[in-house]
């Protein structure tokens, strides 16, 4: 028997979680961490405040517990996202043919009655009815109340959606960069993806990088790419040779990702029983639409439940963490006599100490850093640049007709692909960058007041976690401004030179203002790296503020305790003894819990 279908039918594999005896399990264990805000010793030992702070880790928690679970449908503008959606639940919910004055972002879920709301940043809301969702009724809507829009919020009274939420976004493109705090947060979020591309355009360059920098450090259980519009393709065999390249393109990131090519249009039109998109290769999209939904169910829905208290275990596993770190720095402060304390304390708030120099040093090393990468992403730019004049150079084969429509478009996702391709790279050596300068900068306080290096260890434990790592690429969205000023060139070019209906003289324009375009590329490459030196160093800025008053605070709480009597002082000691056995205990019950439930 193949070794893969034998571990497919593996009744390990077809296990599933008690989800409420696993809730129930996992809220205990967090009930009896928390003991720390009961415990007199510990709360004197880390501070009435700090103890106050666990309140809202105990509610992030139980809601990721509770929540439905989240399924996020994301994708480049006009992929075809919502028109999937209706599809995939089978009935007309999200409006389709949106236009950029009536783009937002769509939460589905279930309830007994159809119920609909439109909600704004602000708080208000305003109730919809089924008819105010389409696109017409739904942009005189917005346009009146002229406020910027959170979510259409959407509950239907469909049965897949029970205890699941999806989330329809908007597009990822730069006309639509004023969701991208919204979209991040959603991501951070979800359980599981759904990345939606078009046969149209198989998988972009920018695509491609999006997949990189902002799914691949979720870490999520698995990704859908849907290979959606399939219906546009003229036979199978163009089918197949789409769905192939996707595969390949998307294995090189996600080895274990599950490619469909589909047809939100023709699944809807074949529920419905109206006349199907491609006849010819209609049989095809139903069978493969029907494999999705399949394999959606058996792989996600049906493993909702594990993935869910998988999560909320790892948010657990960040708060056990965190409490550690802290336990381990305000028992490390109290090894310090109160004249070294009250260095400690003056070398983070005065600011012209010897470490705050230091500090700044660290940063400038950054910026150097970035230039360089500047520099190496304009050889790259460069050599990408050259490629593509040898390609337009060579493109006889191509008709007027598809140039004057399509080139322009062409160039500008390639240069945004080529853009992002490098800001990728770069982004991941600034994230192991930053992490370095973060130990750094805690190091320079063994310089700066001579203290242990278990302090300077604390300092970078409660301001640096692998959860930092992962969520700096997913943090820099570069602009990009010039795009649209690039394609505006070209057509510029074209227009100039009278090319209209004429192959040859159309190519000829643009290489003759070829140079003109690559100065403007280079130009916009020092200014997305002059983006990427700003965010860095606000990054850097965050995480010292963070250090700082992480450290102040404990400083402040070790200074208390130096003032306090012995017999005080005693008991506080035994209450960081009694917060380590808390900590342990809980780590053993948290590995226990993950093994018990395979997580």
């Amino acid at each position: 028997m193949d070794e893969n279908i034998k571990n497919e039918n593996s009744a390990l594999n077809r296990l599933s979680v008690d989800f409420d005896h696993a809730s129930e399990d996992l809220n205990l264990i967090l009930d009896e961490l928390l003991f720390f805000k009961f415990d007199n010793k510990i709360r004197k030992a880390m501070g009435v405040e700090y103890t106050e702070k666990l309140n809202k880790w105990k509610s992030n928690i139980e809601k990721r517990i509770k929540d439905d679970f989240s399924i996020v449908v994301i994708g480049d503008f006009k992929r075809g996202k919502s028109t999937f959606i209706n599809a995939l639940l089978g009935e007309k919910i999200v409006s389709t043919n949106v236009t950029p004055e009536t783009v937002t972002i769509n939460r589905v879920s279930y309830n007994d009655m159809f119920h609909s709301e439109l909600v704004f940043k602000d708080g208000r809301k305003i109730e919809l009815t089924y008819d105010e969702l389409k696109r017409e009724h739904l942009e005189n809507i917005i346009a009146e109340t002229s406020s910027p829009v959170e979510c259409i919020d959407i509950k239907v009274p469909n049965e897949m959606l029970k205890g699941i939420r999806i989330v329809d976004t908007p597009g990822i493109g730069d006309l639509l960069n004023q969701f991208d705090d919204q979209i991040k947060d959603y991501l951070v979020h979800a359980d599981a993806i759904i990345y939606i591309v078009s046969a149209l355009t198989p998988l972009s360059e920018s695509e491609k990088t999006f997949l990189c920098a902002s799914i691949l450090p979720q870490n999520f259980y698995k990704l859908f790419v849907v290979v959606n519009m399939m219906d546009c393709l003229e036979s199978e065999d163009e089918v197949f040779k789409i769905k192939n390249l996707i595969e390949n393109r998307v294995s090189d990131i996600f080895p274990n990702a599950q490619i469909y090519g589909v047809s939100g249009l023709d699944e809807y039109c074949r529920i419905k029983g109206l006349k199907r998109p491609n006849s010819e290769i209609s049989d095809m999209l139903a069978k493969s639409f029907d494999q999705m939904r399949l394999d959606l169910k058996e792989d996600i829905i049906v493993q909702k439940d594990i993935i869910q208290i998988q999560r909320a275990s790892n948010m657990l596993n960040y708060l056990i963490n965190e409490l550690s770190s802290k336990v381990q720095f305000i028992s490390s402060l109290l090894e310090l006599n109160k004249q070294k304390l009250d260095d400690l304390s003056d070398a983070f708030m005065n600011d012209n100490s010897e470490l705050l120099k230091r500090v700044a040093q660290h940063k400038q090393t950054i910026k150097l850093e970035v230039k360089e990468m500047s520099i190496e992403a304009k050889e790259w730019m460069t050599l990408f640049l050259s490629r593509m004049y040898s390609e337009i150079k060579n493109s006889e084969s191509i008709s007027i007709e598809t140039l004057e429509k399509y080139f322009h478009f062409y160039m500008i996702d390639s240069v945004r692909g080529a853009i992002m391709e490098c800001t990728n790279a770069h982004m991941k050596k600034i994230a192991v960058l930053i992490e370095n300068v973060t130990e750094a900068m805690a190091n320079e306080i063994n310089v700066s007041v001579s203290v242990s290096k278990s302090i300077s260890s604390s300092i970078v434990d409660v301001s640096w976690t692998n959860y930092d790592s992962a969520i700096v690429p997913l943090n820099f969205i570069p602009g990009f401004e010039m795009l649209a000023v690039l394609g505006q060139s070209i057509l510029g070019f074209v227009k100039q030179a009278n090319t209209q209906g004429q192959q040859k003289k159309y190519i000829s324009a643009i290489l003759d203002g070829y140079d003109q375009l690559k100065d403007m590329v280079l130009v916009e490459m020092d200014k997305v790296y002059g983006q990427i030196m700003r965010f860095s160093s606000e990054e850097l800025d965050k995480i010292y503020k963070k250090q700082i008053e992480t450290s102040l605070e404990a400083i402040q709480q070790a200074q208390d305790i130096a003032l306090t009597e012995e017999s005080d002082k005693k008991e506080i000691i035994d209450g960081l003894a009694s917060a380590n056995e808390i900590i342990n205990l809980t780590k053993s019950k948290v590995e226990a819990f993950e093994k018990r439930f395979e997580l």
